[in-house]
């Protein structure tokens, strides 16, 4: 697997997580670190920027998130 790949699928992993757990304190974080905002509404827009921004995270910022969710 490759490093682009496994990526790809922590990224679906995260927005899943924050997707079916909208209330939780972790998916609350993620919203928070990647688009500025705890609370957030969770419609299509806000899915393709969470996707579009953890693809662009720094490792560290990325691994924070995907630490949190798991």
């Amino acid at each position: 697997m490759t490093v682009a790949s496994r990526r790809s699928g922590r990224i679906h992993e995260i927005v899943s997580f924050v997707e079916k757990n909208r209330e939780s304190h972790a998916s609350r974080t993620v919203c928070k670190e990647m688009l500025g905002d705890y609370y957030v509404p969770f419609d299509d827009e806000t899915r393709e920027q969470l996707e579009e921004r953890l693809a662009g995270a720094a490792q560290e910022q990325f691994d924070y998130c995907y630490d949190l969710i798991r």
